[in-house]
């Protein structure tokens, strides 16, 4: 990408998942676990930021998700990442 040899964080791109929970039942946005982890598997997991949708979403939703996010088929460290981690890099907080 052109954008690297400005140097800063990388990458300056991220996918926020956020309502692709298919708790409530199949609709345009649902992603599957296994959609979800090939999507985070091609996207890299320091590209991924969990989103909650708030207040769109209540806490029984937000809570579901966390949980799913940890039960799905990647390693610790890109769940980490994907929970906070990747965030709080790019804050730098």
């Amino acid at each position: 990408m052109c954008n690297n040899s400005r140097g800063g964080i990388q990458p300056r791109v991220f996918a926020g998942w956020t309502s692709v929970s298919d708790r409530d039942g199949k609709d345009e946005w649902t992603l599957t676990n296994e959609q979800l982890e090939t999507i985070i598997f091609q996207t890299n997991d320091e590209s991924s930021i969990f989103g909650l949708d708030f207040p769109f979403k209540d806490a029984a939703y937000i809570k579901y998700e966390i949980e799913r996010y940890k039960s799905l088929n990647i390693s610790d460290t890109a769940k980490e990442n994907i929970l906070g981690g990747t965030l709080k890099k790019v804050l730098g907080v």
